[in-house]
């Protein structure tokens, strides 16, 4: 089994982190477009357990630095802990789920590179993925996938194609694949409307660069690297042919205009507009 190194950077912070160091070939996947993980065109590349570059992100450009923090409503002191509660306790089963491994709040970012707020739930069997109202405190929906259905995950700095407009992310990521090595069927690669997506990507919340060093507990609920590295082990434990590589996780998104739309008014989060909160 192939395991991804524990090295390289927390997303946009640089300093030391899990799972955030490319493999040696990461830049001339990013400039060339070769073995850049895509579940679409392209298979995922084999690891060898060598020591990986670790690579700095930008300090200039540290995302969402310009967002205000207090307009999330999950910033708002004990939402998170009790929307953490009522999850847990209603949607996990000891004889299904196995035990709690942890709980983040996470941005997930969907094959059309739209941003949505999301709790995420480990345990040792499965990951919980909720919807929460953060304004009527209460669940939407939500998503259960078997920890022995994942057959590959990727760790790694989130990039857009050679030839994409879109303004690069600067931030790392998660991807956890269920779809076999198989590419997306025509009908699914084209259809927004359609759940059935056979991986899920992950970054940090937005309000991982807006959590001083001095509450690390608070701001570890909103890191993807500590989700990761959790995820990694408890994976490890379970299910020995899941596959883990340090690699780029390219976005599929060339232009982009509703997904840029989207995201820059964070239409996927609970948020304070104005006189408006939805």
């Amino acid at each position: 089994m192939a395991t991804a190194s524990v090295g390289g950077v927390a997303p946009g912070s640089g300093t030391p982190g899990f799972g955030a160091g490319l493999h040696d070939s990461s830049d001339s996947a990013i400039l060339t477009g070769v073995d850049v993980i895509s579940p679409i065109t392209s298979p995922v590349p084999t690891d060898s357990n060598t020591n990986r570059d670790r690579t700095v992100l930008p300090s200039h450009s540290v995302p969402y630095a310009n967002e205000d923090p207090r307009d999330y409503f999950c910033h708002r002191n004990g939402l998170v802990e009790s929307a953490f509660e009522e999850c847990i306790s209603t949607l996990i089963f000891p004889h299904e789920d196995g035990d709690v491994v942890g709980s983040w709040i996470l941005t997930e970012i969907s094959f059309w590179d739209t941003e949505k707020e999301r709790i995420v739930i480990l345990t040792t069997m499965a990951i919980i993925i909720v919807k929460y109202d953060f304004i009527a405190m209460k669940k939407k929906e939500f998503k259960r996938i078997p920890l022995g259905e994942v057959d590959t995950m990727v760790i790694g700095l989130l990039v857009y194609p050679p030839l994409s407009v879109v303004p690069s992310r600067n931030m790392n990521g998660i991807r956890i694949m269920w779809n076999k090595g198989k590419p997306l069927n025509f009908l699914k690669r084209w259809n927004p409307f359609d759940k059935d997506i056979p991986f899920i990507t992950y970054s940090c919340h937005p309000l991982f660069w807006h959590k001083g060093d001095q509450n690390e507990s608070a701001k570890e609920m909103y890191n993807v690297d500590s989700f990761s590295e959790k995820l990694v082990n408890t994976v490890e434990q379970l299910n020995s042919n899941c596959k883990v590589h340090n690699a780029s996780i390219v976005l599929q998104n060339y232009v982009g205009l509703t997904s840029l739309m989207h995201n820059k008014t964070s239409l996927g989060f609970f948020k304070v507009r104005g006189n408006f909160s939805y």
